[in-house]
């Protein structure tokens, strides 16, 4: 089930309703949202410029399916198509994709009807389908919806990687977080399961204190790690960012005369999606690195300047955080540090 149903989907419900309408007249014979207003029903609100409807259209002509009962309804309707090809429906372009290959026909044949508003549901594909269709596609944004899906509340990650298999998608491992009970390895690989699939089990408590190890590191140098400013490669990375990944802090607890450490969210901060997926490019990173012998020391983005040389190999080792705010979270200073090499190679990006 949807955890819930943001702003920017309530504006669209009126076109909900007309391809609702569009169904009863039997105009199509199924459909369900796709694409990135799919992804809404699952993660955090994000910009999008189109609402995609997979539909299942009646065969005209014989073996032929065309669009044109689709254009001609919604013509009759009143709606237009502009100039990019998309019609307007309630002041929103919509497309429609046809289901044309195996992958395509059991997403919308699994979709499911999720709650919008009271009296009201919406039929989405799944979140697992729609990260499998972003990772066939590959494009850098459908590569930031994947890593936004697998973080739902009610993904699936057995049934995403025997898709993965199934439709032989598998270009990139299956990822798990599990919380890390006492003293855990950063990662475990896994041979290919039954689906033949390799899953990286990662120890997200293990990760997330080397994530703050390095995070209070303010010298250039093995293990730095770097924050764009809004002017160089990113644009993203304000303040909320900063709040949303250090959002969790560690507590002690004793269980059994036995010393737990747990990585727990403050009250204050009631997201934490940049933390989790630092977590996550941090592991992923570790377990696909070069060895240490063949990667280049001497990275450096172009165009930023290396430290001294001859500067004393103290100065290259890690410090203690000294942000003088005293909560370890890094500050403006701390981020426009902007050369690293080791840990994560540039940052992350």
């Amino acid at each position: 089930m949807a955890r819930y149903v943001c702003a920017m989907l309530l504006k669209m419900k009126e076109v909900f309703q007309v391809i609702e309408s569009m169904k009863r007249a039997a105009v199509i014979e199924d459909y369900a949202v796709a694409g990135a207003v799919g992804a809404l029903f699952y993660v955090e609100p994000f910009s999008t410029a189109a609402i995609d409807f997979l539909v299942r259209l009646p065969l005209s002509n014989g073996l032929l399916v065309s669009l044109e009962p689709i254009h001609s309804w919604l013509l009759s309707k009143g709606y237009r198509m502009d100039s990019g090809g998309s019609f307007i429906v309630e002041k929103w372009p919509i497309q429609f994709l046809p289901v044309t290959d195996e992958l395509s026909t059991e997403a919308l044949r699994e979709a499911r009807y999720l709650p919008f508003e009271p009296g009201m549901d919406v039929r989405v594909i799944r979140a697992e389908h729609l990260a499998a269709e972003a990772l066939r596609i590959g494009r850098s944004k459908d590569k930031q919806r994947i890593s936004m899906l697998v973080l739902a509340d009610d993904f699936d990650a057995d049934l995403f990687a025997g898709i993965v298999k199934r439709f032989s998608l598998e270009r990139f491992l299956a990822y798990r977080g599990q919380a890390s009970t006492g003293s855990r390895p950063l990662y475990k690989l896994d041979r290919h399961d039954e689906h033949g699939v390799r899953m990286l089990h990662a120890a997200t408590d293990t990760g997330k204190d080397l994530l703050f190890t390095r995070l209070r590191n303010t010298v250039p140098g093995p293990g730095f790690i770097h924050f764009p400013l809004p002017d160089q490669w990113h644009k993203d990375f304000d303040d909320s960012f900063f709040e949303e990944l250090t959002s969790e802090k560690n507590e002690i607890e004793w269980r059994d005369g036995r010393r737990i450490v747990r990585w727990k969210k403050k009250k204050s901060h009631p997201h934490n999606e940049a933390l989790d997926l630092a977590v996550m490019v941090l592991i992923l990173f570790e377990a696909i690195q070069q060895p240490l012998e063949k990667r280049r020391p001497d990275y450096c983005p172009e165009g930023i300047k290396k430290p001294d040389a001859g500067a004393p190999a103290a100065a290259l080792t890690p410090a203690p955080a000294t942000n003088g705010n005293g909560n370890g979270r890094p500050t403006r200073r701390m981020r426009q540090n902007v050369w690293g090499s080791g840990g994560i190679v540039g940052g992350l990006y």
